[in-house]
């Protein structure tokens, strides 16, 4: 028997490329374990149980089974994204057809990725409506792990907010980070995507803001895959297996405060399939191709 002992520099969390890196090892892992895990860890809890035992370094553990990756570690502030897992309550669970492990297709069925992002309520005062939309999309919450990272920990500077929220000046959208990113899975369809839903969500900040709109001005739970004459009347259209949720961040319109960075933090909630009993190395290759952990990789 060959043993491998890698040595790997210690795990963190800062852009889609380290992202890639560590769910495809938290899904090893996973399946490694998956018989202890099932027995001792609620199915919840497992993927923060799972990023501790590969010491992921930039993590904290929220409620409801969320994990939040940080800007540096344990003394960190600034949240990049939330993460959680599919509990199998809102999506077919996914299952993988060995018969296909060898052919020119992928096994994988019912991969699906959720997103929910948080924007902004329309502020009382409308001379401040463009004003705040155009720091919305500075901040890029929206477009998570499409920010830029610095380093093995990007610093927390505070930046540009003269008055809605605090924001990280290193992070932001820009063309290396969401078109030409090193690692990233490439392709016309997929750079179309990212930049239908940059430009997308502020014409949907818009529209909700608007008169025209009857949505409700002190909640929102907005499900973007049905109202499909919403999105098809501001142009986008929902990539397949990808589930889109909108909410507002904490109302500060009138609180004579900055709202927390971390208010406006997206959530995904990603697929933790149960391994298959055959195939497993060609499983988790076709769950990698299948871009199972981030919503605009998802096919």
């Amino acid at each position: 028997m060959i043993n491998v002992n890698f040595e790997f520099e210690e795990l963190v969390v800062t852009d889609i490329v380290s992202w890639e890196k560590v769910w495809q090892r938290a899904i090893a892992y996973y399946w490694t374990h998956f018989d202890s895990l099932k027995e001792e860890v609620p199915l919840k809890d497992t993927l923060w149980h799972v990023l501790n035992a590969l010491e992921v370094k930039n993590i904290k553990q929220q409620d409801d089974g969320v994990v939040a990756f940080y800007t540096g570690d344990s003394s960190a502030s600034h949240k990049i994204v939330e993460v959680k897992i599919n509990d199998g309550s809102r999506y077919p669970l996914p299952q993988y057809n060995t018969d296909d492990a060898f052919k020119p297709i992928n096994g994988w069925d019912n991969i699906a990725v959720g997103l929910t992002i948080r924007i902004p309520k329309r502020p009382d005062d409308q001379k401040q409506e463009v004003t705040l939309l155009s720091e919305y999309v500075q901040l890029g919450m929206f477009y998570p792990f499409g920010q830029t990272s610095i380093g093995a920990f990007a610093s927390e500077s505070k930046g540009f907010t003269p008055s809605s929220f605090t924001s990280d000046t290193n992070y932001g959208i820009n063309a290396q980070t969401t078109i030409s990113q090193g690692g990233d899975r490439t392709g016309t369809e997929e750079v179309d995507g990212n930049l239908a839903w940059l430009q997308f969500v502020p014409r949907l900040v818009a529209y909700v803001w608007s008169d025209q709109s009857d949505y409700n001005r002190s909640e929102l739970n907005l499900n973007l895959n049905f109202n499909q004459e919403l999105t098809d009347n501001l142009g986008y259209k929902i990539n397949d297996n990808l589930i889109l949720n909108v909410e507002y961040a904490p109302d500060v319109s009138n609180s004579g405060s900055s709202s927390s960075y971390n208010d406006f933090v997206s959530l995904i909630t990603v697929e933790f399939p149960m391994p298959p009993k055959n195939n497993k190395p060609m499983a988790l290759a076709d769950l990698i191709a299948k871009g199972a952990n981030n919503p605009f990789t998802s096919t």
